[in-house]
């Protein structure tokens, strides 16, 4: 989810306990600069193992973020590891914003690679959601795709 707002306790404790109810796990990570609002990632621990859950902080205007989680699915070894990746792009609130978004993308990616090396992993697949606030034709998912 994009734009989950943590800060509002009841809300959180909501999604907190229905969740958890279903059998699921929560990683919540909070914009920057005290912003209430955040990615939350819900993972079912029945079909997942949960190697290890990163944020992602971009440090920039927008203060957005991205988060990782690296899982391993439950009782088939056929099925390779992968890593989750949930983020929320930069609203396109003018010209430069595309430039922020591509910047943000190569965050992420720069993140990966530098988890990827220091765990050692090998090829893995690699999914990417959230709210890219572009077209699936524009430069931040044309980018995206090149790589």
């Amino acid at each position: 989810l994009q734009e989950f707002w943590h800060q509002n306790e009841q809300l959180h404790s909501l999604y907190q306990r229905i969740f958890e109810e279903e059998g699921y796990h929560l990683f919540v990570t909070p914009r920057t600069r005290n912003r209430g609002d955040g990615l939350l990632t819900a993972v079912r621990t029945a079909d997942f193992e949960i190697l290890d859950a990163q944020h992602i902080e971009f440090r920039d205007c927008g203060d957005r973020v991205a988060q990782m989680v690296h899982l391993r699915p439950k009782g088939s070894s056929a099925h390779p590891e992968c890593l989750l990746v949930n983020t929320h792009l930069l609203f396109p609130h003018n010209a430069n914003s595309t430039l922020i978004r591509l910047r943000e993308c190569f965050k992420i990616l720069e993140f990966l690679e530098a988890y990827i090396g220091r765990q050692r992993l090998s090829c893995l697949p690699i999914v990417m959601c959230g709210d890219w606030n572009g077209p699936k034709t524009g430069q931040g998912a044309k980018f995206m795709r090149s790589q």
